[in-house]
C-alpha cells in the first residue's frame, strides 16, 4: 500500500503529516465534543488506515491525544493534541462521525476531506440558544418530579435560565470546570433561598433538587466505567476523579447557600406529593426534552430522545411501584439497562450515535433528589439521614453505569473478532 499523495510533485512525507494532522484534528473535535475515549482512538486508527498508514497507536484521555502513524515507506509521524475544554453537544458529533465514516468508505481528496472539517469546526458557535432553550426547561420539570408546584418550576426555570447565561459568560474566563460547578452549584441555591425568602416559591427542597440536576455528575460516572469495560484504564480514572470532584463542588456550593438560608427567613417546605401523570409528563416530556436542548441533541432526533426519557423512567417506575423493589442499585440497574437496549435499536434503525439517544434519555435516573436531601441532612448533622441518602446516590450511580456498561460490553464482545482484525492491520 502506497502513501496516499494529494497531487503530483507533493513529498510523501508532506503527505503524510497531513493524513496524521486530519486524523487528529478530527479526534480533538471529537473529544472536545463528548466523544468517548474509545471512539476518539478509534477515528485515528480509521482515518490513518483509510490513506495507506501501516501501523497506527494512538493515546488518548479526556484532556490529550497523542498519536504515532509508520507509512509504509518506514516513516513514522507523531502528533499530540491538548484538550482544554469538554462539552457535549450532540448534533456536532454526529457530523463529524458522519465525516468520519464518509472519509473510511469513500476515501475523498485529503483536500475534500480537509474543508468538510473545516467548514464544520470552523463554524462560528452563534448564540448558544438551546442551552438558554434547555436548562430553564429542564431544572422546571424536576422541580415538579421533586414535589414542587407551578411556582416553584418557575423559579427553577428562572435559577435555569440565569445559570445559563451565567455558564455563556464565565466558560470564557474560568478555565477551571470544578471552580465553576462550585459558583454554578452556590448561586443557584442562594437564588432558590431568596425566592422562596421573599415567598415566590413554596418549596425550597423541590426548587433545589430541580436545579441540582443541570450539575449532577452520575452520567460522568457511566463514561467512567465504560472506559474502564474498553480497557481505557487512564481515561477511566481521569474521569472517575471529575466526577468526585464534580460531586464535591455540588455539595460545597449548595452547602454554603444552605447555611446562609438559615440565617434568612424562610418557611419550612412542605411535604409535596406530585401526582403520577403529572410526574411523568414533568420527568419524561419536560426534563428529558430540557436536557435534549442543553446537549442540542438534533431537532427530528429529539421526539426519540424524549420516548428514551420514557422508556428508563417508566422502568423505574414498574420496579419501585409495582414490583416494589426497595434495592435502588437494582432499580437503577434494570431501569439504565432496557433504556441501554432502547437507544441502541433505535441508534441501529436511525443510522445515528447511541449517546443522541441515551445522554438526554438517562436523566430521569440521575440520582439529584438523593444527592440534594443528603446536602441537608448534612447541613442539619443530621448524620443517619445524611448516610441513607448518600449511599442511594452512590448505589443509583453505579446502578446506571453497570447497566449502561453491561449493554457495551455484550456489543464489545460480539464485535471484537472484527475489531481486532482491524486492529491488526496496524502492525
Amino acid at each position: 500500500m502506497e502513501v496516499y499523495i494529494e497531487k503530483e510533485g507533493e513529498s510523501a512525507l508532506y503527505a503524510s503529516d497531513r493524513i496524521v494532522s486530519l486524523a487528529m484534528d478530527l479526534s480533538e473535535k471529537l473529544l472536545e465534543k463528548g466523544a468517548q475515549i474509545q471512539r476518539v482512538e478509534t477515528t485515528v486508527i480509521r482515518v490513518c488506515l483509510a490513506y495507506g498508514a501501516v501501523q497506527v497507536e494512538p493515546f488518548a484521555i479526556p484532556s490529550l491525544i497523542q498519536a504515532s502513524v509508520k507509512m509504509p515507506d518506514g516513516y513514522h509521524t507523531t502528533q499530540i493534541r491538548r484538550v482544554y475544554q469538554n462539552a457535549v453537544d450532540l448534533s456536532g458529533l454526529l457530523e463529524l462521525a458522519k465525516l468520519v465514516d464518509k472519509i473510511c468508505k469513500e476515501k475523498p481528496s485529503l483536500e475534500e476531506a480537509e474543508r468538510e472539517f473545516h467548514a464544520i469546526a470552523d463554524r462560528p458557535i452563534g448564540f448558544d440558544w438551546m442551552r438558554i432553550v434547555g436548562m430553564p426547561i429542564g431544572a422546571g420539570g424536576f422541580a415538579v418530579t421533586f414535589g414542587g408546584g407551578i411556582l416553584d418550576a418557575f423559579c427553577a426555570a428562572i435559577i435555569g435560565f440565569a445559570v445559563a447565561w451565567l455558564n455563556i459568560l464565565f466558560r470564557k474566563k474560568i478555565l477551571n470546570s470544578t471552580a465553576i460547578v462550585v459558583l454554578d452549584a452556590f448561586l443557584s441555591g442562594m437564588m432558590s433561598v431568596l425566592l422562596c425568602a421573599v415567598g415566590f416559591g413554596k418549596n425550597l427542597d423541590a426548587i433545589n433538587a430541580g436545579t441540582i440536576m443541570l450539575f449532577i455528575t452520575g452520567v460522568l460516572f457511566s463514561a467512567a466505567l465504560q472506559d474502564l469495560i474498553c480497557g481505557d484504564l487512564v481515561a477511566s480514572l481521569f474521569k472517575f476523579m471529575q466526577s468526585v470532584l464534580s460531586a464535591v463542588a455540588i455539595v460545597a456550593g449548595y452547602s454554603l447557600s444552605l447555611w446562609v438560608g438559615t440565617r434568612l427567613p424562610v418557611a419550612p417546605s412542605p411535604d409535596g406529593v406530585t401526582p403520577l401523570w403529572a410526574d411523568v409528563i414533568a420527568t419524561c416530556l419536560v426534563g428529558t426534552l430540557g436536557f435534549c436542548f442543553v446537549y442540542r441533541v438534533p431537532l427530528k432526533e429529539m421526539g426519540f430522545s424524549v420516548v428514551g426519557g420514557l422508556v428508563s423512567y417508566g422502568l423505574w417506575i414498574l420496579c419501585k411501584n409495582v414490583f416494589r423493589f426497595e434495592n435502588y442499585f437494582l432499580i437503577a440497574f434494570l431501569s439504565s439497562l432496557g433504556l441501554s437496549v432502547y437507544s441502541e435499536i433505535v441508534a441501529r434503525i436511525r443510522k445515528n450515535l447511541v449517546s443522541v439517544y441515551m445522554t438526554p434519555s438517562i436523566f430521569p435516573l440521575a440520582p439529584g433528589y438523593h444527592l440534594y436531601y443528603a446536602i441537608f441532612h448534612l447541613m442539619n448533622k443530621n448524620t443517619e439521614q445524611f448516610w441513607a441518602f448518600a449511599s442511594n446516590t452512590v448505589l443509583i450511580s453505579a446502578g446506571i453505569a453497570v447497566g449502561v456498561v453491561l449493554i457495551s460490553l455484550v456489543l464489545r464482545i460480539i464485535k471484537i473478532p472484527k475489531m481486532q482484525r482491524h486492529l491488526h492491520k496496524t502492525h
